[in-house]
């Protein structure tokens, strides 16, 4: 075998992708399935139209999705860190300009003992006030370290001079984190 020069190129004439089901809701929400027998790890995202372009305070849409996990009636964030670590499973948050997501990754032979807890997360956060000052002074150090990076400041003015006023301009600060309160994350997820 000559391995001094690559193998021939082949162009691949048969791609395919799984088409998903979708299964309507009430409302004008849907679940869409897409099976996999690739993998025994399972991901379930709930998408919402919540990003930054929907909040009312630079932020609020951040802390609000940060804080979905940190309580609900009858856990704590220690709880609920725990049993989803003793199932093996992660659950990634993402407030966008436009959507908001929670994803849970798990296996399959433990979605049925994590998903009532991710509907709790989703349904019925409690957002609890220690949780929030913990998260507002993570940010706000977070955001004092971004401030000393030119690559920071200059997407910030990139943006700003893009989209003016517009929520894509706006740039989220320390000033802002230091004002949000529980009743403007509660608004928010109402």
């Amino acid at each position: 075998m000559d391995r001094t020069s690559p193998p021939p190129f082949q162009k691949s004439s048969v791609f395919k992708l799984p088409s998903p089901e979708r299964i309507p809701l009430l409302g004008e929400s849907e679940i869409v399935y897409l099976p996999s027998n690739l993998s025994e790890a399972v991901k379930i995202e709930f998408v919402f139209e919540a990003g930054r372009m929907h909040e009312a305070m630079p932020g609020v849409a951040q802390f609000t999705l940060q804080l979905l996990s940190k309580g609900v009636p009858g856990k704590d964030s220690n709880q609920i860190a725990n049993q989803l670590d003793y199932y093996g499973a992660h659950l990634e948050v993402n407030a966008g300009f436009d959507y908001a997501s929670l994803s849970l990754y798990v296996l399959r032979k433990n979605v049925k003992h994590l998903l009532p807890l991710v509907l709790a997360i989703v349904q019925a956060p409690s957002f609890p006030e220690k949780e929030l000052v913990n998260f507002r002074e993570i940010t706000i150090e977070n955001l004092k370290l971004n401030l000393e990076k030119n690559s920071f400041i200059a997407g910030n003015a990139i943006r700003e001079k893009i989209f003016g006023s517009h929520p894509y301009g706006r740039s989220f600060m320390p000033h802002d984190a230091a004002r949000i309160k529980r009743e403007d994350i509660q608004l928010f997820f109402d």
